[in-house]
């Protein structure tokens, strides 16, 4: 099943525009993510990043195959299952 899912990226400047951003965000139950201005910092955030959507990737590819593989378990056992 698919999410359809909104993203906007907001730039500012200042702590009171911030201020105001954030209460729209959550006038609208928006998430907000951090990001770091330093580009090391940003190049670990999206080294984690990848790494946990790998991980996600090959957690629901095991779960496909095991549905599958239970659905052909299934399907050749289905006419022994209905004579009993």
């Amino acid at each position: 099943m698919e999410t359809e899912k909104n993203v906007f990226v907001v730039f500012y400047a200042g702590e009171k525009v911030k201020g105001k951003i954030l209460k729209i965000c959550d006038a609208f139950g928006a998430n907000r993510y951090p990001f770091a201005e330093e580009l090391g910092k940003q190049a670990q955030m999206i080294s984690e990043v990848s790494g946990r959507l790998a991980e996600l990737k090959t957690t629901i590819d095991a779960g496909l195959l095991h549905r599958v593989n239970l659905l052909q378990n299934i399907g050749t056992q289905y006419e022994q299952w209905n004579l009993l």
